[in-house]
């Protein structure tokens, strides 16, 4: 586990790193550049692994079985939901 996906897993966080251009979930799993918006927010997700997660970081109104997080220049680290928050299956 790399620094990052141990520090998201550590800090209940997306975190981002920049180099790799990939974000890592609270559970450690690499969520990836999906697209890039108008606006320069960079919207990363990871279909395989939110479906197969036991936590889930998304609303349970959310049609989706996984999870998309966007992140401007400016953003790194986004706190997730508290595992309160969050529906285990």
């Amino acid at each position: 586990m790399n620094d990052y996906a141990r520090l998201a897993v550590e800090n209940n966080a997306f975190y981002r790193d920049r180099i790799a251009d990939v974000v890592y979930c609270p559970m450690g799993q690499e969520m990836h550049l999906k697209s890039v918006k108008k606006d320069g927010r960079r919207r990363y997700m990871a279909k395989k692994a939110c479906r197969e997660c036991t936590r889930r970081c998304f609303s349970s109104s959310n049609a989706n079985p996984w999870k998309e997080i966007d992140f401007s220049d400016k953003v790194d680290v986004k706190k997730a939901p508290s595992l309160e928050d969050c529906t285990r299956t």
